[in-house]
């Protein structure tokens, strides 16, 4: 059975799979949770826990995307509903075809929390239908709330238009001839290590260096020592390569320039605490809690010790772990491929 939220990728990759959870989708977890506790609670402010997870520009986009449902959910009339679980089923047949949960349902007004900009109708229709099917409405009004740039994407989806994009994009993925095909949703999908599609972009990149030429570039069966050794600098030139045009792209706009089909847009930087004494003083929290929202960076630690004993970073360093003992605690290791000096 199809989820609503792979429709999109299939629209542009007919041989999508879903694969494991990233980083990104455990953050807009949060953002959804978050989101769904300011509405739970009656000062309508993001709680102490959810603000202590989320960077500023997430808070931002969540209290933008509380005020925009409040504002356009009719709720003076419909109960608005938050993780409403729905399914579509067959004219025919009666039998569920697809299930999904609704973010935010409210009479005939859809609301779905995004974060970045993407073409998310697909998954919208097979929602909307789903409204459409259990409730009898004619057009349904979907907002998707794109909480990084805090736009609203609005549709009126009637029956016929949802039967028709979803369609689209199950029949791409249907068709057993389907080539896969690059595209936003690479980074979702499990076929990423051995996809031929992928692959192919990187043997294009390598065509001409013999030392970098492999016996095949499916990443996950590369397990021969001598393989990696010659995958290893093709993988960083791609890398190279890659944060050369995203540089170079992301310069020729800021200047002016445009892109068919881009945008380079600026990111707000976390705020920062310029005066400890200052926000101490202003905070209104006793000595304790103030501590708790606060960090120190050791190795300026470590510099400050060695300015003023005159010692060297290591005398320091080590002069500053006696002193401090437990206080000091090494965070997870890291690890990074380097190449051996002969």
């Amino acid at each position: 059975m199809i989820r609503p939220s792979s429709l999109p990728a299939l629209k542009q990759c007919p041989r999508f799979e879903s694969g494991e959870a990233q980083s990104f989708t455990t953050e807009g977890t949060k953002r959804h949770e978050a989101l769904a506790s300011v509405f739970a609670d009656e000062s309508n402010v993001i709680t102490a826990l959810w603000a202590d997870q989320l960077d500023d520009e997430s808070i931002d986009g969540i209290m933008w995307a509380f005020d925009y449902i409040k504002l356009n959910a009719p709720m003076r009339d419909y109960e608005l509903h938050i993780e409403r679980q729905m399914e579509i089923t067959d004219n025919e047949t009666f039998e569920a075809v697809m299930r999904g949960t609704l973010d935010y349902q409210c009479g005939n007004h859809l609301f779905d929390i995004k974060w970045r900009r993407r073409d998310y109708v697909p998954q919208m229709a097979a929602y909307a239908l789903m409204m459409i099917q259990e409730t009898g409405w004619n057009i349904v009004h979907v907002h998707i709330l794109f909480m990084e740039s805090k736009y609203a994407q609005k549709l009126a989806l009637t029956e016929a238009e949802c039967w028709k994009i979803i369609n689209e994009a199950k029949h791409k993925a249907e068709d057993p001839n389907a080539e896969p095909t690059p595209c936003d949703y690479c980074g979702w999908c499990k076929h990423t290590l051995t996809c031929d599609a992928l692959n192919e972009r990187v043997t294009a990149i390598n065509e001409g260096r013999e030392d970098w030429q492999l016996e095949q570039y499916h990443a996950s069966a590369i397990t021969e020592p001598e393989e990696l050794a010659k995958a290893i600098p093709l993988a960083k030139a791609v890398k190279t390569w890659a944060d050369a045009v995203d540089h170079f792209a992301k310069k020729f706009m800021m200047n002016g320039g445009q892109i068919p089909g881009y945008e380079v847009k600026s990111k707000q930087g976390n705020r920062q605490i310029v005066d400890l004494n200052a926000a101490f003083s202003r905070s209104g929290l006793d000595q304790d809690r103030f501590m708790q929202c606060c960090s120190v960076v050791f190795s300026k630690l470590v510099d400050e010790h060695k300015t003023i004993h005159s010692v060297s970073k290591t005398v320091a360093t080590k002069e500053l772990e006696r002193m401090l003992g437990d206080a000091v605690q090494r965070g997870k290791n890291s690890y990074q491929i380097t190449k051996t000096k002969h």
